[in-house]
C-alpha cells in the first residue's frame, strides 16, 4: 500500500517551484510546437512521469512548500501565484506570492500537492487530453511546468496553425 507521503527520519522540507499548472487552459510558454523540454507523446509522457515520481518519491518529504501558479481564463484570485505548504501529503496553508497575504483555509482546495499533481497529470494521459506538455525538475522529479489541454475543439489557447 502506497503512503501519500514517504516518511523519512525526522522532517525534512524542502521548497521546490511549480511555474505554472494550466488545467486545459493556458501555459507560461506560449503555445505552439512542442519544445525540447516538453514530452507530449503519451507513451513518453507515461515514462517520463514514472521516472520523475519515483525522484521525487524516493526523498522521502514530509513537508514542503512550492510556488504554484494556474495560468487560465479564470477569476483574478484563481491565477494569483502563492507559495503552498504541504504537511503530511495535505495542503495545510498558502499565502499569495506578491506580499503574502494568507488564504482562507476554504479556499486551499484550489491547490493540489506535488502528489497530486502528479496525478492529474496521469489523469490526463488516462482520458486522452488532446495535448499534455510537462517539464521535469532534472534531479528531483516534480513538476515544474505542465500544460493540459483537454480537447482540441474547446475555444481556449490552442493554436490555429
Amino acid at each position: 500500500m502506497r503512503k501519500d507521503v514517504a516518511l523519512a527520519p525526522g522532517p525534512r522540507v524542502a521548497l521546490v517551484a511549480l511555474a505554472a499548472l494550466a488545467a486545459g487552459c493556458g501555459t507560461a510558454e506560449a503555445p505552439g510546437a512542442p519544445s525540447a523540454a516538453f514530452e507530449d507523446d503519451r507513451g513518453a509522457t507515461r515514462a517520463a512521469t514514472e521516472r520523475a515520481f519515483s525522484r521525487w518519491r524516493s526523498q522521502g518529504l514530509e513537508r514542503y512548500r512550492f510556488r504554484w501558479q494556474r495560468t487560465c481564463f479564470c477569476t483574478a484570485d484563481l491565477i494569483a501565484p502563492a507559495v503552498v505548504t504541504v504537511r503530511d501529503g495535505v495542503v495545510v496553508s498558502a499565502e499569495l506570492a506578491a506580499d503574502g497575504a494568507p488564504v482562507a483555509a476554504a479556499d486551499l482546495e484550489r491547490f493540489e500537492t506535488i502528489d497530486g499533481v502528479f496525478g492529474a497529470i496521469l489523469e490526463a494521459i488516462r482520458e486522452q487530453a488532446y495535448l499534455i506538455r510537462v517539464r521535469y525538475h532534472p534531479e528531483r522529479g516534480y513538476p515544474e511546468l505542465l500544460f493540459v489541454d483537454q480537447d482540441v475543439r474547446i475555444a481556449d489557447v490552442t493554436p490555429l496553425s
